[in-house]
């Protein structure tokens, strides 16, 4: 009898065991939840996994692994979000991913870009002496709406190439073109116009070339190849095997006919240069 009343005493003098105890803190001791996600501008057909964090008293930040978390996209036309936070970006807008849990719930907005119609239209490699004056590569905007391609990059297939970057607030107007020259002064001397802008430092070397645009992700957004790439070689799948096409002599550009979004040599042919217009 001593021993029961000694086991019972132990029992409420000690309160639940310790590992239940932290449980309950873990479950109902946070002051808040939070959405982490990747990025907030993605790309058309991009995917991505949105995390929830638990805003601890302390001021610490968890991810919660509950399956509990309820997850919803306020347009599920731009963004879906599977049950477990899984994003796919299906088309250009913004959107507010949100998600509950317990008492809590809270969002953030995503913002989706859609730039598949932003291609390199033109490339001047072998102008009439000074050449690296007149040189220029030129882009187009086949959207029907002005895109903002501010970090964007231009480089060529010369792993020690500096690529040229677009600074902040660089705007194509919707079904336009616009010039990049490699001298702003030679340019202009040339053809009386002024480039959109000017200062790549990379060769288009007569001798083949491949041009590539880049998002500010480092995803290829559209590239090209002349008189058979970099050293004979063009580094694209499907471009033209043993040709190098497209070429022009001197004086003249390779211009873009056929505005696929993914181009091949067919898609391009020799003519008179035309800065800024097709």
């Amino acid at each position: 009898m001593i021993i029961l009343y000694l086991l019972i005493y132990i029992l409420f003098s000690c309160g639940y065991p310790e590992r239940y105890v932290e449980g309950i803190k873990e479950e109902k001791q946070y002051s808040g939840i939070e959405i982490f996600l990747p990025s907030r501008i993605l790309y058309v057909s991009d995917r991505a996994t949105a995390s929830l964090l638990i805003l601890l008293p302390s001021g610490e930040k968890i991810i919660s692994y509950n399956a509990d978390v309820s997850w919803s996209s306020s347009n599920s036309e731009i963004i879906s979000i599977s049950d477990s936070g899984i994003i796919t970006a299906l088309s250009r807008g913004s959107v507010d991913i949100n998600a509950a849990m317990d008492d809590y719930d809270t969002s953030e907005e995503i913002i989706v870009e859609e730039f598949s119609k932003i291609l390199l239209s033109e490339v001047f490699y072998d102008p009439p002496s000074p050449e690296s004056e007149r040189e220029f590569i030129e882009i187009y905007n086949g959207h029907n709406y002005a895109c903002d391609i501010s970090g964007f990059v231009i480089i060529d297939g010369k792993e020690d190439s500096t690529p040229f970057t677009f600074p902040l607030d660089s705007l194509i107007p919707s079904n336009s073109f616009i010039v990049i020259a490699k001298s702003y002064d030679g340019f202009y001397n040339y053809f009386e116009l002024y480039p959109d802008y000017s200062g790549f430092t990379f060769p288009l070397n007569n001798d083949g070339e491949t041009i590539y645009l880049l998002r500010p992700d480092n995803h290829i957004n559209d590239a090209m190849c002349f008189e058979g790439g970099v050293g004979d070689i063009c580094y694209m799948d499907d471009w033209c095997i043993y040709n190098e096409e497209p070429s022009a002599s001197e004086g003249n550009s390779v211009q873009r006919i056929n505005f696929n979004i993914n181009s091949t040599c067919t898609d391009w042919e020799s003519g008179e240069p035309t800065p800024g217009s097709n």
